[in-house]
């Protein structure tokens, strides 16, 4: 579960710009609030995107793995934005909660 509506979106081609995310998204989940493209030191292209909510930026996560382009891009939580399970049978991905839950 996230706790504020923003994804990151990774795997992003070169030539991509913040206006072919934005159409993206508003074709696939009806929009976003806004696109930041950041760039890494060996060139490759991230981005910050925010929704107007957290059921939308929910629903972006879903995209993770559809076509943009030529790739297939990475839709994941901003790191630092979602919510850790409270209990240890709750499944957490490759047991990174493991470390919070220890008593």
């Amino acid at each position: 579960v996230l706790t504020v509506p923003m994804v990151y979106v990774g795997n992003l081609t070169d030539t991509a710009t913040e206006d072919d995310l934005q159409g993206f998204f508003e074709e696939q989940i009806g929009g976003c609030a806004s696109v930041q493209l950041k760039k890494q030191a060996d060139g490759s292209i991230y981005a910050f995107v925010r929704f107007h909510d957290i059921a939308l930026a929910e629903q972006a996560l879903n995209l993770n793995g559809v076509q943009f382009g030529p790739n297939e891009i990475r839709v994941a939580p901003k790191r630092g934005h979602q919510m850790q399970p409270e209990a240890e049978d709750v499944p957490c991905p490759r047991g990174v909660c493991k470390l919070f839950l220890k008593k």
